[in-house]
């Protein structure tokens, strides 16, 4: 379910809403297989999972201090899967926050993930790959995956949500940013979505 930025609680998806060529490239190849993607006036792209929320004058994972308030979230990005600042101007600007788990995930499982996940190359290609398994699982009815050690926004977070408990999709099939966000936009809770 869709939450305000400013509700934002550990363990939430954020999509930044898709812009620049490869978006546009892969996008478009995604719309033929699906049409439901093709009608999305937003259309989200990159994946990340709320991490920590900052104050201005907070210091940062790379030593900086933060100059505003904003979020740490768990992202894959060139060049590795990390834990990035990002302001709240940004996030209000640019993306859209989802609740997916019943509660926040705990500190400790929180810092279980970032030991084994952060520093994961990040690979770029691997959308290319997606795309294409997308179309094969549209067209020809067959689910298949590509494991490999370069992982992108897509599969890191689908790998956070799983680990703490809560799955997009099976383990063997490819993250696919229409069926997330499709399954984050319908996603409801016992005692409405606060």
């Amino acid at each position: 379910m869709e939450t305000p930025i400013s509700q934002m609680e550990p363990g939430y998806t954020v999509a930044f809403k898709g812009n620049g060529f490869m978006f546009n490239l892969l996008s478009r190849i995604l719309g033929v297989a699906e049409p439901g993607w093709r009608k999305r006036k937003w259309k989200p792209w990159h994946l990340a999972a709320a991490s920590k929320k900052i104050k201005a004058g907070d210091q940062l994972p790379d030593g900086e201090t933060a100059r505003e308030d904003g979020w740490l979230l768990i992202e894959a990005a060139s060049p590795e899967t990390g834990e990035y600042f990002h302001s709240m101007s940004e996030l209000e600007a640019e993306t859209k926050a989802y609740k997916w788990l019943e509660k926040p995930p705990s500190l400790q499982r929180m810092k279980q993930f970032k030991d084994i996940y952060l520093g994961f190359p990040y690979g770029v290609l691997s959308y290319v790959g997606v795309v294409f398994s997308y179309i094969c699982r549209k067209w020809f009815r067959i689910k298949w995956r590509i494991m490999d050690t370069e992982h992108m926004c897509w599969e890191v977070n689908s790998f956070f949500q799983r680990f703490m408990g809560k799955e997009y999709q099976r383990i063997w099939e490819y993250p696919m940013i229409h069926d997330i966000i499709a399954k984050l936009e319908a996603e409801q809770f016992e005692g409405g979505n606060e």
